[in-house]
């Protein structure tokens, strides 16, 4: 069996929010220094569905890596304090069978209000029976994490508990792929 996870990093900003590629940068890097983890980086907004030839080849590309995932790592923003973002929400429930029985880890950014939004995320993907955890890099002021030349800086508060969370992510991840390796999800549930 491969040891290496297959871990996608799924950051939800809008368009017009460079903060968010520019923090899914930061966390490509960070995970890019473990030997545990493929990654795979994908937008939501890679899986609209248009009629444009192009795009809706770049979108099945993006679904087939999107279904080899072992783990997901979530990085998400506070569009209110009442839903996750829409984009976010869309993807889950068009790919609610691949996130069975594996692991979603957290990262959240803006204001406090992310912690409500993560929370309902959390309790979707328990419904979808994924297995999201309960450990969640918040991202306080996140626009003052930049430096003059838009590069992410690394604080120290930040760098244990994204590696904590990481840790965590790695270790369900492998516990799940024996159990699904062993026992297909599809025949428990």
């Amino acid at each position: 069996m491969d040891h290496r996870i297959q871990l996608t990093l799924i950051y939800s900003g809008t368009h017009d929010d460079c903060l968010s590629s520019r923090l899914a940068e930061w966390a490509s890097n960070l995970i890019a220094q473990r030997a545990e983890f493929d990654l795979n980086v994908i937008s939501p907004g890679s899986f609209t569905i248009t009629n444009d030839i192009p795009a809706e080849i770049r979108r099945r590309e993006c679904l087939r890596r999107f279904a080899r995932s072992d783990a997901f790592l979530v990085l998400t923003q506070a569009e209110n304090a009442d839903r996750y973002p829409s984009r976010l929400e869309e993807l889950i429930e068009s790919a609610a069978e691949i996130v069975r029985a594996r692991p979603v880890g957290f990262v959240s950014y803006g204001d406090a209000a992310g912690s409500t939004s993560v929370h309902q995320l959390q309790r979707r993907l328990l419904a979808l029976h994924a297995v999201p955890l309960g450990n969640v890099v918040s991202l306080h002021n996140s626009w003052e994490l930049g430096d003059a030349e838009g590069q992410m800086a690394q604080p120290e508060g930040i760098r244990i508990p994204m590696a904590r969370l990481l840790v965590q992510l790695n270790w369900w991840a492998v516990a799940l792929k024996v159990a699904r390796n062993h026992v297909p999800f599809e025949r428990v549930c």
